[in-house]
């Protein structure tokens, strides 16, 4: 059985300028990220 763990940061908007909205991603990207995941995971 494989297990991966991904922590991310996710925020609604950088504009907030919390102290880790420069790498926490935001709705589309984690979006797009989640869709490559599900791609890669299945080769």
């Amino acid at each position: 059985m494989w297990v991966t763990v991904i922590e991310k940061h996710f925020t609604l908007s950088r504009a907030g300028g919390s102290v880790d909205s420069i790498f926490s991603m935001e709705p589309e990207e984690l979006k797009a990220f989640v869709v490559r995941q599900n791609v890669h995971g299945k080769e």
